[in-house]
């Protein structure tokens, strides 16, 4: 009798499917709020728009500030203030930049309102003091990009482990791609082990444990 493999990487694009449902029955966004365009002469960049989960979040001033106390030193006092809150502390980068730091991932599609303290790191009219802006975290995506099945081990030629890539739109930390996917074979669920790479965006898989048997087998 002829033994054939005919393993078939499924479930992946059926959860793919799924997502994307989910986000076309999400309401209209929140908007991002806007700054007002009065700060030109104080505020020469900062963070808007749709950022990434672990971004940070920086104010660029026209001017050094008298409050600047070092580079990559912590602010004196408090600069920052977010709706919803966000936990973290401000850094002194330069004599007019100042960069808030998160201690964790923001929330992701989530819209922030943000406000900075201008008043604390620069003389100012009482209009001025507080600089409001905000932005969005982009939402999460990914692809799975397949490479097939190896045999890792001549000696045991029936022995097979199927590899590839989980690729995210945002960065995924290091312990999350262990829960997007699963593997099993004939009722026998396999063990499935992460390699991410520097950057936080690609993921390399390996499942294990796939034998050859006399039956054509799928894994899921």
């Amino acid at each position: 009798m002829s033994r054939s493999v005919n393993y078939r990487l499924m479930a992946l694009s059926g959860v793919v499917l799924l997502l994307l449902a989910f986000e076309g029955c999400k309401p209209k966004p929140k908007e991002i709020p806007q700054a007002d365009p009065r700060f030109i002469p104080y505020i020469a960049s900062y963070t808007s728009g749709i950022v990434s989960s672990a971004s940070t979040i920086k104010i660029r001033l026209t001017e050094p500030s008298p409050s600047f106390a070092g580079e990559n030193t912590p602010a004196a006092e408090p600069l920052f203030e977010f709706t919803p809150e966000i936990t973290g502390q401000a850094f002194w980068i330069d004599r007019q930049t100042v960069e808030f730091r998160p201690s964790a991932p923001m929330v992701q599609k989530q819209v922030y309102a943000a406000s900075f303290h201008l008043g604390k790191v620069r003389e100012v009219e009482s209009a001025f003091r507080e600089f409001r802006f905000g932005f969005r975290i982009m939402p999460q995506s990914f692809e799975v990009i397949p490479e097939g099945l190896l045999i890792e081990n001549t000696a045991h030629p029936d022995q097979y482990t199927y590899v590839g890539s989980l690729v995210t739109l945002d960065v995924l930390p290091a312990e999350q791609p262990a829960g997007i996917l699963t593997a099993s074979c004939k009722g026998n669920n396999l063990d499935v082990s992460w390699t991410s790479e520097v950057g936080g965006h690609t993921h390399n898989f390996r499942i294990s444990g796939i034998t050859r048997g006399d039956n054509a087998g799928t894994l899921e």
